[in-house]
This record gives structure tokens, C-alpha cells and sequence, in this order.
């Protein structure tokens, strides 16, 4: 597989939608659990 700037790109954007879509889980899950941190 070569790395194109297009591709970087891509797995760039990718990486954020993931940290994106895991601190909104998190803070659905601390909204759901007020016991735990928060």
C-alpha cells in the first residue's frame, strides 16, 4: 500500500471521526452513569 497525500488525508480525517464518535460515547455513557466521573 502506498501513502498518498490523498490517503494520509483520508486516514487522518478517519482517526478523528473516531475520537470524535468515542468522546461523545463516553459522554453519553457519563450522562447515563452520573455515579462515575462526573
Amino acid at each position: 500500500m502506498s501513502f498518498t497525500p490523498v490517503s494520509v488525508a483520508l486516514i487522518i480525517f478517519l482517526a478523528m471521526l473516531a475520537l470524535l464518535a468515542a468522546s461523545c460515547l463516553v459522554r453519553l455513557a457519563a450522562k447515563n452513569h452520573p455515579g462515575r466521573r462526573g
